[in-house]
């Protein structure tokens, strides 16, 4: 509540640092009639690969005219679901006893909530950070399962996807959902176990190949 608070009365409705070299161009490239296409959503930005942020920052300025605000408040809402979908993922660990749990999600708001970065949440671009702490919670809710369904394979495959297209961390977090899909696949010996590590395979090294 009171990192809301400060994004409430620190957030205005100008771009900030790389928004004017991100954010601006996108709208005026639009403006002046170009085709919104993949080139389009794809710019250079270092290591990360931004696609999906730019979509959600297209979005949200079409919607909002382009009010930055929007932006920073959207930060502050990805913080938050991550947040929920992490407190479910824990609660659904049947090892855990009660105290461990709510020790674990104390760490978590903690971590995810920390008020020394309240600037990172008055910069629209962080939203390539905040989208992948999303998926990452996501797919951990997923992984915590015992078992996977085809619905279960479709959505992390799709994460997996959007983690990709979202910024460079989504290779580690595609690593990692391998990891676990093997680990459940000998576990549990349920197929889809290890097709959903093997299709993760082929989506790691086909970004691999596309950034090199």
């Amino acid at each position: 509540i009171f990192l809301g608070y400060l994004v409430g009365i620190s957030s205005v409705n100008v771009p900030h640092w790389d928004e004017w070299d991100f954010v601006l161009p996108l709208f005026q490239k639009i403006e002046a009639g170009n085709p919104i296409n993949f080139h389009l959503l794809w710019p250079e930005s270092g290591e990360h690969v931004i696609v999906v942020p730019q979509v959600l920052i297209l979005i949200i300025g079409e919607i909002t005219n382009l009010n930055f605000s929007a932006l920073h408040w959207s930060n502050l809402f990805f913080v938050g679901l991550a947040f929920l979908l992490m407190v479910s993922a824990v609660n659904q660990e049947v090892g855990f006893s009660t105290v461990a749990k709510l020790f674990v999600i104390l760490v978590i708001s903690i971590i995810q909530f920390s008020l020394e970065p309240v600037g990172v949440y008055l910069w629209g671009m962080s939203l390539y950070i905040y989208i992948t702490l999303f998926l990452c919670a996501l797919c951990a809710l997923i992984l915590s399962r015992t078992s996977m369904t085809f619905w279960g394979m479709a959505t992390i495959l799709l994460v997996n996807f959007m983690a990709l297209l979202t910024s460079i961390n989504g290779l580690a977090l595609v690593a990692i959902s391998i990891v676990i899909s093997v680990l459940k696949g000998r576990e549990t010996k349920q197929p889809l176990w290890w097709i959903v590590g093997s299709v993760s395979l082929a989506q790691l090294l086909a970004m691999i190949v596309l950034l090199s």
